[in-house]
């Protein structure tokens, strides 16, 4: 059976993007130590049967951006290490949100509220725990999940990286970027994964992705960008990537 629309839609929807952020200039020494800053934890469980979700993608994001991902363990759970919003003053954000993707489930993003005062843990430490719910996808047995073919650049700011390798370990996927940066990975399955790319003198740089490819449509272009890093620079933080669907 067919994605629905919605499915489709939704899928295509968690493609997330961010760019990690440079270094800070050096500030100084803070007086005030941000206090909102601690650990979410957690576990996804099945909707209706509290079942574990293990190796789904979870990630929080702060201000538009992915501040931190992990996977959920066999057991469903998740434990997310972060800084906390970058806030000044007597209260911290009232809700925060993380989004969860997993093989053969609707994705969910979720909101909770903070649950301490800045003076409840000691500066820097304000924990969360968090369940979250997923809805299993209703697919017929009969169907074979459909699959995409993902295109996309690596670059190093506005250069190219040619000879990089793209894999999807998960999946047994491979390419090499060409001299314009580009490369192709055919026959990903639909749902999500982990691309990782490297090349000589370039930190490794990895991250999740969520492949929508509508039965309707099987041949959908995923474009991928990977922004590497030299050896000379601090490794970037991992993070979802973008997509968009070309005719």
């Amino acid at each position: 059976m067919p994605f629905s629309p919605l499915v489709s839609a939704a899928l295509a929807l968690f493609l997330l993007a961010g760019t990690p952020p440079g270094p800070d200039p050096d500030p100084g020494p803070d007086p005030t130590p941000d206090p909102w800053g601690g650990e979410i934890t957690g576990h996804v469980l099945e909707d209706g049967t509290s079942h574990p979700v293990a190796h789904a993608l979870v990630w929080f994001e702060e201000e538009g951006r992915i501040a931190t991902w992990t996977r959920t363990g066999e057991d469903g759970s998740f434990t997310l290490d972060h800084p906390g919003p970058r806030l000044r003053g007597l209260r911290g954000p009232d809700r925060q949100m993380i989004r969860v993707v997993a093989p053969d489930h609707i994705p969910v993003t979720h909101s909770f509220g903070w649950p301490c005062a800045p003076e409840s843990y000691g500066p820097g430490r304000c924990p969360a725990e968090v369940d979250v719910r997923m809805q299993p996808m209703a697919l017929d047995p009969d169907d074979s999940a459909p699959t995409c073919r993902v295109q996309g650049t690596v670059l190093f700011g506005d250069r190219v990286v040619n000879d990089a390798r793209i894999r999807m370990d998960a999946h047994g996927l491979e390419a090499t970027s060409d001299d314009q940066g580009r490369y192709t990975l055919e026959d990903v399955p639909a749902g999500f994964s982990v691309q990782q790319a490297a090349a000589i003198g370039f930190h490794q740089n990895e991250r999740p992705v969520v492949v929508a490819c509508p039965a309707s449509d099987p041949v959908v272009t995923v474009d991928v960008a990977f922004t590497l890093m030299p050896l000379s620079h601090p490794a970037p933080a991992p993070h979802p990537d973008s997509t968009r669907k070309r005719p």
